[in-house]
């Protein structure tokens, strides 16, 4: 399975108007992906792993597939957020 995680942050006004979709897309796509959330100013762990994945705009989406990085979706684009799951999942 591909692993899509949301980076966001709590007060991020585009983060909330993506997440609806970004659930939506979890529910769509369950065969065939891992949805995860990770809010980076809610603990070091997450600012860390957004630090590693060089997360500079939120939201940011990045999708995983066999241990790779396949793609990332930057900023509020639902168009491409999900023809990039498509693909992957």
């Amino acid at each position: 399975k591909s692993i899509v995680v949301d980076f966001s942050n709590t007060f991020c006004g585009p983060c909330k108007i993506m997440y609806p979709k970004f659930e939506a897309l979890s529910e769509r796509f369950a065969a065939g992906a891992l949805f995860y959330s990770c809010s980076l100013d809610e603990s070091a762990e997450a600012s860390t792993l957004g630090k590693r994945e060089a997360v500079q705009i939120v939201p940011s989406f990045i999708i995983w597939k066999d241990g790779a990085r396949l793609e990332a979706v930057e900023g509020l684009k639902p168009d491409l957020l999900v023809a990039a799951v498509s693909r992957a999942a």
